[in-house]
């Protein structure tokens, strides 16, 4: 029997007559610089699952958990998408694990489940498996493949005479929604999650479908508040009202999904309404896990941006021309300091950390606390991780700096550096296409005008 197990948030357990396999395990501990935490946290102990391979579907810490992998008192084969920087297979190997690359596009047997992999986006990915009684199960978990039609053109071809058995995606938005008290780019993030999911549903047709990958909350007390915000009856609704022949169903933990067979309407409902209640208390009742460890030494603060600027510079050339691409002022950021009441500027095109006398001589760009930006300036992958975590205030205005600001750092951690003009200006328009900044642009004029003014330069 063929059949696919809920566990919690992302993670999956997918079991074949011969083969076993765990999809993004994460049961404990937290996830994007202390700013989420699992509603049903210590839900399992990995030890006590059985699998042989483990599936990782990008390195987002809600899906490559690294305390929940580290728990493992066994080695285990990894499938990991094949990448540039060797990150993820890195890590796993120096803990004596074995990492089987995948390839976007290719088939690939483990065990007796045909596998195939898609890279989404430049590093998420989703997963077809097949089975050999012709079931199949299509585990899209966050990618967006509405961008640049990647599911018909990607995915769909391996579907052609194969009807669809289950998908499962990400039900909720999963990153910055607009500043405190504004609630109209929140229902425009929502709006364009529902908007991928009904796509997906309406072209490929499942029989049933698993809302999943948003079973968490916002367990900081800088974005505690957030909470505000839950769409998981909203999204059951949404996808309900097309009247496709698609079960939609809100998984409980532990609960199992026999691809050979379909639940009778009134248990499916009853179960939906079981699964409701249970997650939605969870995330009444959820606490403030983490609070702010403020870095008072303004020193620290700007030799961590010394070490990040020397970073950057020395493994991007195109740092050496940035002054004939963009005006001075589009490549500096001015930032409150929160936490010390302190208002700076740094920029990218030279080694400069000023801090203002009086911060009401100019208005920021961002907002964040002293032990945000020391994080900013540490790690490549910070930029993902603070639009994420939501420990961030943002100019509407001059959003657009802080993604023209850590664009390069943040292409450099998925292994892509600059050192061609043409190349980097070409990439850079992607900006606009960041989730944020969709929603940002489509309320705020002057956002657009000015994020043209500097990638059109």
């Amino acid at each position: 029997m063929n059949h696919i197990t809920f566990l919690n948030h992302s993670s999956l357990l997918v079991t074949s007559k011969k083969t076993k396999i765990l999809c993004d395990p994460w049961f404990f501990g937290s996830a994007f610089q202390d700013g989420w935490s699992l509603l049903h946290d210590q839900s399992h102990d990995i030890n006590d699952l059985e699998f042989e391979y483990v599936w990782i579907s990008h390195e987002h810490p809600d899906h490559f958990s690294i305390p929940t992998i580290s728990a493992l008192k066994r080695k285990r084969k990894f499938l990991y998408q094949k990448t540039e920087d060797k990150k993820v297979k890195n890590f796993l190997e120096t803990k004596g694990h074995e990492v089987i690359e995948i390839e976007h596009g290719k088939k690939t047997l483990i065990g007796d489940i045909e596998l195939v992999l898609f890279v989404c986006d430049g590093y998420d990915s989703s997963v077809l498996f097949k089975f050999d009684d012709g079931r199949s199960f299509l585990n899209i978990n966050d990618a967006r493949v509405d961008l640049d039609r990647h599911l018909e053109n990607e995915i769909m071809p391996h579907l052609v005479n194969t009807k669809l058995d289950m998908v499962s995606f990400q039900f909720s938005y999963a990153n910055w929604a607009g500043n405190q008290g504004d609630q109209q780019i929140s229902r425009h993030q929502q709006q364009i999650v529902d908007q991928k999911n009904i796509y997906v549903l309406e072209t490929l047709k499942p029989k049933e479908c698993i809302l999943m990958a948003s079973f968490v909350y916002f367990s900081h007390e800088e974005n505690f508040y957030w909470n505000d915000n839950f769409y998981l009856n909203h999204a059951l609704m949404i996808l309900e009202n097309l009247n496709l022949d698609t079960k939609v169903t809100i998984p409980k933990v532990n609960q199992k999904f026999d691809l050979n067979s379909r639940q009778d309407e009134l248990g499916h409902q009853n179960n939906n309404k079981i699964a409701i209640n249970f997650w939605s208390e969870l995330h009444k009742s959820a606490e403030i896990n983490f609070r702010t460890e403020s870095i008072y030494d303004l020193q620290k603060l700007e030799e961590a941006y010394f070490d990040f600027y020397q970073r950057v510079s020395s493994k991007n050339i195109i740092i050496n021309n940035l002054k004939d691409i963009f005006d001075e002022n589009n490549l500096s950021l001015n930032i409150y300091l929160s936490d010390l009441d302190k208002m700076i500027r740094i920029s990218l095109l030279s080694k400069n950390f000023f801090v203002f006398e009086d911060r009401s001589s100019r208005e920021f760009d961002i907002s964040v606390s002293s032990e945000t930006f020391n994080f900013l300036m540490k790690n490549n992958f910070a930029r993902g991780t603070i639009g994420i975590n939501s420990r961030i205030i943002f100019n509407y205005d001059n959003a657009y700096k802080f993604f023209l600001f850590f664009f390069i750092p943040y292409s450099n951690n998925i292994g892509r550096f600059y050192n061609d003009n043409n190349l980097f200006i070409k990439d850079i328009k992607s900006i606009e296409k960041t989730a944020i900044m969709m929603s940002i642009l489509k309320f705020n004029d002057k956002s657009r005008i000015n994020l043209d003014k500097a990638i059109n330069a």
